[in-house]
């Protein structure tokens, strides 16, 4: 696996996993069956998208060159990525064993958990963009650019 696929696999981690949560609070508000249908379906491939997240997120650590400042956030973000992990298997196999419905007992914290596992992708989605735009990690500089156009001084 290269190290070029975190990226866009991350997107489908954070996609899906906040359509589950959003999918069951609507449909405890809306009180529709399909929608907690479609909440699993997408926990399901979360859960799957979250394991190829943190396996080529892993493989981009090993990868990307960084320096001391970044390091420091890269740690930050692979601690939030690997609980992220940890939390949306929680929430799988608790699914899983309500057979794909929202359970009925301990509900509330049932979407509780899947708030703040949500809210977990979501920070470590903010700490990946910081070490992209913030250090530069994994970014590839433009060849043969003076430093004259590096300004905005370019028409669009």
């Amino acid at each position: 696996m290269t190290p070029y696929l975190h990226p866009p696999i991350v997107h489908f981690t954070i996609a899906l996993v906040a359509a589950s949560v959003l999918f069951d609070l609507l449909g405890v508000l809306l009180g529709k069956d399909s929608l907690h249908a479609a909440a699993w379906w997408n926990l399901l491939a979360g859960t799957i998208a979250v394991i190829l997240t943190v396996a080529t997120g892993l493989l981009a650590e090993r990868a990307a060159e960084h320096d001391e400042a970044a390091h420091g956030v890269l740690e930050v973000h692979k601690a939030i990525g690997l609980t992220a992990l940890a939390m949306t298997l929680a929430l799988f196999t608790w699914r899983a064993f309500a057979k794909g419905r929202l359970p009925r007992r301990l509900r509330a914290l049932y979407l509780l958990v899947s708030v703040l596992t949500m809210g977990t992708v979501l920070a470590g989605g903010y700490f990946g963009g910081e070490l992209v735009f913030g250090h530069g990690v994994g970014v590839r500089a433009v060849q043969g650019l003076s430093p004259q156009h590096l300004g905005q001084d370019h028409k669009h």
